[in-house]
């Protein structure tokens, strides 16, 4: 009988639940010889009796740069800049993740490391990272009804969002507000945005 079929058989699961039985007992006895016992498979045994296979994710929770609450803090900045407008680049989320870092850590290593932000976003599939699209190619888009009415809906969801009255509302020279934003480059947003 094939190894597969034998696994998926009722009798086998009953010899398995036998088997973590006898590691339950006052008096266990070691996990290979309950599997030779009961004619299981060891590893099988062994994940099924002590529950410790875990996802990769967080089986190396411990050795990762950001403790869990500070990953999410660092996830919630970057889907509330991509709202407002001016997502973080990937060279803003590795300042910012410096800076969270104590000052020892940051002076022994490159910090963060090379593949550090392809990991991150594994770890939070709510953002993204995407290249940002130029301002010109996003001017043919603003300059429809369409797009100015787009504009005004988020520019007073924004207001309303921070209480922002209407006489403190600037508006600042394009080139010099944002300069050095404009070049094509990557940026972190929201998972379900695409490419501009």
């Amino acid at each position: 009988m094939p190894k597969l079929k034998l696994r998926a058989d009722s009798e086998y699961e009953t010899r398995l639940d036998k088997a973590i039985e006898a590691l339950n007992q006052p008096n266990p006895v070691s996990i290979r010889n309950a599997a030779r016992m009961y004619g299981v498979s060891k590893s099988t045994l062994g994940n099924g009796f002590f529950q410790r296979v875990k996802p990769r994710n967080q089986a190396h929770v411990t050795q990762q740069l950001l403790m869990e609450e500070e990953e999410i803090e660092l996830v919630k900045w970057a889907e509330r800049l991509d709202k407002m407008g001016i997502p973080p680049r990937l060279a803003h989320l590795h300042e910012m993740v410096a800076a969270l870092l104590p000052k020892w850590v940051t002076a022994t290593a490159t910090i963060p490391g090379q593949h550090w932000i392809t990991r991150f976003l594994d770890r939070h599939p709510t953002i993204a990272s995407c290249f940002a699209g130029r301002i010109d190619q996003e001017r043919k888009v603003a300059g429809k009804p369409e797009g100015i009415q787009s504009f005004f809906n988020r520019l007073g969801v924004v207001r309303s969002r921070y209480q922002i009255a209407v006489e403190d509302i600037r508006n600042a020279d394009e080139q010099g507000f944002a300069l050095g934003v404009a070049k094509k480059g990557k940026v972190v947003c929201g998972a379900r945005r695409g490419n501009p």
